[in-house]
């Protein structure tokens, strides 16, 4: 980024705590993993109109919360590694790194399918 020089202690304290952290690389792990729980919990009976049980728990309100606090922390992440490393303008930034640029498109596409949960592609 434009706003910070390589020399900001700001910008070296993140480096440090995202390259050379543990605690930070099992939080990483830990939110993928809760991630991949909230993709377990949906439950697609509604769309063959089924009711549940009076008092029954909504997995998919439960899948949608956990989503969503995974969401914005990959957000954090990706605000967190973009701030220590850059964006795109030099060579070693994260949006040129394979992995970097895999994880910006699909925290783009979890957003938009977030904020759009109704439009689907494979209804014809």
């Amino acid at each position: 980024m434009f706003l910070m020089n390589e020399q900001n202690l700001i910008r070296l304290f993140v480096l440090n705590l995202i390259l050379y952290t543990k605690g930070f690389k099992r939080v990483m792990l830990f939110f993928l993993l809760l991630n991949l729980v909230a993709y377990g919990l949906y439950d697609y009976e509604y769309r063959l109109e089924i009711k549940g049980e009076i008092g029954e728990i909504d997995n998919n309100i439960v899948a949608f919360y956990l989503e969503l606090i995974c969401n914005i922390f990959f957000s954090f992440e990706f605000l967190l590694r973009s701030m220590s490393i850059g964006v795109i303008c030099e060579k070693y930034t994260y949006l040129r790194t394979g992995e970097g640029l895999m994880n910006f498109v699909l925290l783009i596409i979890k957003f938009y399918f977030f904020c759009f949960p109704h439009i689907n592609f494979f209804d014809f």
